[in-house]
């Protein structure tokens, strides 16, 4: 016999399970035991009015004794410390006051808003838009703090310039209508004040110079001239037209000529390309390429024909014409023009033998510059001492003595320049270098101090400056020896607040053991600058000056 149910006993079996169960387990809620006191609808009698107290908890009344509450309306009690989430809304702790909230009531709608008050016809008023504009059509720019604004955006611009308006035909009309109605006398005044006022920045000159006339060019042609002129192929050439020549006007022509009058060269021809005239030279053998050649054009001629070979360029004709420059007035562009120049040194500076072409003379005359020169052949920055008849003096001569003695009786000056040391250095024995701290003038460095310091008190706001000696290799002291003089003159500048100083040890640019510059420069004697060494180094310290 089988242990298991087939399909129809388990059927029967899941048959008897089901009545079993479904007669013991509750269906209703009424059926169930309130073991845990819920509040059900038994406990809330019908009508009665919504209740001041707690609800219970848990089926205990909270808070005192729970006997009545309302069906469906009932209303708990408002709590206090209770806030309701608004939807897009965060809680806050900021405690915004009544007072507050009065101040800002009391505040009248757009009391902070603020519109730029726009100019009319008359005075007054600040223009805040491109949209106005003067008699001239003239766009103003709006100044807000200092600064130019374009319209109504905060656009900074670069710079501000009026800028030209097209006028329609009205607007000439009507200008030339103004024009015509004011009086002759202002006119001639407007015109003699703008003349003024261009004399005062502009110098004019008057020149004539070549301007193309820019012919009509066809490669790969030349010209046949018999009674009639024919143009014909070929490769190594170019023809230029020019249609509008008139009688007796000069023109300047670049061609190739040759000796023979069918060919090459150029021609003047009428209406109807009849010869009137072809140039050649016949004192030629061949072919020759000649540039601005001038020539007059011809009774009769309304055309030129001109022919040039292709590797000499195109064919050209030009016509001169007057042209007035003006370029500003050197005074207005020049920091050194009319400026007063005073110098101290030695025959750097002087000129040695040569004083009228010296470079200090030589900037002076070509900037205007009101020149003073102090300086003298053979001085020493050092203020030395002779002896005379057993009796030691100190000399009256050096640059020391001449700043000091200026003092007294101070010329004016914007420019002072130093220019000294290669006596100092040559007469070293005389001329000790002594060191930084010195105060007395008998050093080379206690001499720089007290220069400095006197130059600094006569002229406080003037451009003072030193320029060093050169190195010299023959006459001179050692190489060694002229660097720590020239080292005392930086060192000395740069002590009393950055004096500028032109090294001619590195920018000077002349070599006194080269052979070539010795010749082309100096005096040969180891020394001096000729008249070319002073126009090179006039430039070099023209330059310096215009950057201090």
């Amino acid at each position: 016999m089988s242990k298991f149910l087939n399909g129809d006993g388990v059927l029967y079996l899941w048959g008897k399970i089901k009545t079993y169960v479904g007669s013991v387990l509750p269906t209703k809620v009424s059926q169930l035991t309130n073991d845990s006191k819920f509040i059900t609808i038994d406990d809330v009698p019908e009508g009665t009015v919504a209740s001041n107290t707690l609800p219970k908890e848990n089926g205990t009344p909270n808070a005192g004794s729970e006997i009545t509450f309302a069906r469906g309306d009932h209303v708990h009690p408002h709590d206090s410390t209770k806030v309701d989430k608004v939807a897009d809304k965060q809680l806050s702790t900021n405690d915004f006051t009544t007072a507050e909230k009065e101040k800002l009531a009391g505040i009248a709608e757009g009391a902070n808003k603020y519109t730029l008050p726009t100019a009319g016809s008359s005075l007054g008023g600040v223009k805040t838009t491109s949209s106005v504009t003067d008699v001239h059509g003239y766009t103003p720019v709006p100044i807000v703090g200092g600064v130019p604004y374009y319209k109504d955006t905060n656009a900074l611009q670069e710079s501000v310039l009026y800028t030209p308006q097209i006028l329609d035909d009205t607007q000439k009309a009507q200008a030339r209508s103004n024009i015509d109605a004011a009086p002759a006398g202002e006119l001639n005044q407007l015109r003699d004040d703008l003349g003024e006022i261009d004399n005062a920045v502009f110098d004019t000159t008057a020149t004539e110079e070549l301007v193309n006339t820019n012919p009509i060019v066809e490669d790969g042609k030349t010209l046949y001239t018999s009674t009639y002129i024919a143009i014909q192929e070929q490769s190594n050439s170019s023809i230029a037209t020019l249609t509008n020549v008139v009688v007796g006007e000069t023109l300047y022509i670049s061609s190739t000529v040759a000796n023979t009058t069918t060919s090459w060269g150029f021609t003047f021809t009428d209406d109807r390309n009849k010869t009137i005239y072809h140039y050649y030279d016949e004192s030629l053998s061949g072919l020759a390429d000649k540039t601005n050649i001038e020539v007059t054009v011809p009774e009769g001629a309304t055309k030129l024909y001109v022919s040039r070979l292709s590797s000499k360029g195109k064919p050209e004709v030009f016509r001169k014409k007057a042209v007035k420059r003006k370029t500003p007035k050197s005074n207005l562009i020049d920091v050194l023009h009319g400026k007063k120049l005073v110098v101290f040194g030695d025959s750097m500076a002087y000129g040695h033998t040569i004083p009228e072409s010296v470079w200090t003379k030589l900037l002076a005359e070509k900037h205007g510059m009101i020149l003073t020169n102090f300086a003298q052949n053979g001085t020493t920055i050092t203020r030395k001492t002779t002896t005379m008849s057993g009796a030691t003096f100190l000399d009256t001569d050096s640059v020391h003595a001449k700043v000091m003695n200026n003092l007294n009786n101070p010329v004016e000056a914007d420019y002072i320049i130093v220019f000294g040391g290669t006596n100092d250095i040559a007469r070293n024995d005389q001329c000790p270098l002594g060191t930084i701290d010195d105060a007395t003038s008998q050093t080379f460095y206690g001499a720089l101090n007290a220069i400095c310091q006197r130059l600094i008190q006569t002229y406080p706001s003037g451009n003072i400056c030193f320029i060093t000696p050169y190195i010299r290799n023959a006459g001179l002291a050692t190489t060694e020896i002229c660097k720590q003089y020239v080292t005392a003159i930086h060192e000395v500048c740069e002590k009393f607040g950055g004096i500028p100083v032109f090294d001619n040890t590195v920018n000077g640019a002349l070599d006194f053991s080269n052979s070539y510059q010795v010749n082309a420069l100096t005096m040969k004697d180891s020394y001096h600058l000729n008249e070319d060494g002073h126009k090179r180094a006039m430039h070099k310290y023209e330059v310096f000056l215009q950057g201090i």
